[in-house]
């Protein structure tokens, strides 16, 4: 789903604890709500799913080992970008919360318009994730409990993607710059930037790279000379 600049993704090597996962995650749920913990009964409805979808992919990285994460991360994928998806799309483009809450089934509609739109290259039709970042965004691609329609992980899936793409445009004017002045495509400065933004990925997209590739970039970035 992510395309990498490099040929080689990143390992999981940079793995942080269960506490600073769950804090990165409250940090994303606090951001959608545009409140703190103390304000939690003025939450919105898409904050408090993000708050139980934090503690799923809590649960899910600590009793997975980092292979097992990234063979879950295409098996979900694929609930919304494989064969699967388009063989029951008229199902799932009909899916809406079996709720009488206005927001979540106003949300639903509009994610299928979206995912409907952006795939005639409609770019006029807004993504309700739109405003998100890319952790709450991985909160609602990855969890299959029900929360969110399939369509709706697929538009959180489309933004991530978006977000991915801007990163390599701007990583690609770095590398541009950098083979200008040095000749080289693979500077400190280069891999220094690519391993910040691995850091920076969900743990569950971090997991779509192999293991040993963090390390072999911090290598290279103490050494000064790319191999």
């Amino acid at each position: 789903m992510i395309n990498s600049i490099q040929n080689s993704p990143v390992s999981g090597l940079i793995v942080s604890s269960l506490t600073a996962r769950s804090a990165t995650m409250d940090s994303a749920v606090s951001s959608a709500a545009g409140t703190t913990a103390s304000d939690s009964p003025k939450m919105s409805m898409l904050s408090r799913q993000l708050s139980e979808s934090a503690k799923h992919a809590a649960l899910r990285e600590d009793s997975l080992t980092y292979r097992q994460l990234g063979e879950l991360r295409k098996k979900l994928t694929d609930d919304f970008f494989g064969e699967h998806y388009f063989l029951n799309k008229i199902r799932y483009d009909s899916e809406v919360p079996n709720v009488d809450d206005l927001e979540l089934r106003a949300r639903a509609v509009a994610a299928t318009e979206y995912v409907n739109g952006a795939a005639l290259g409609d770019k006029t039709v807004k993504n309700p994730f739109a405003g998100l970042q890319r952790e709450q965004l991985a909160l609602i691609t990855y969890d299959d409990s029900g929360l969110y329609t399939v369509n709706e992980r697929r538009a959180a899936s489309y933004r991530s993607d978006q977000l991915e793409q801007e990163w390599c445009k701007k990583v690609s004017a770095m590398i541009m710059d950098e083979y200008s002045r040095t000749g080289n495509t693979k500077t400190p400065k280069i891999l220094a930037e690519m391993l910040s933004h691995y850091q920076a990925l969900p743990r569950i997209e971090q997991a779509q790279f192999p293991d040993g590739y963090a390390a072999d970039l911090e290598s290279k970035i103490g050494s000064g000379a790319p191999n």
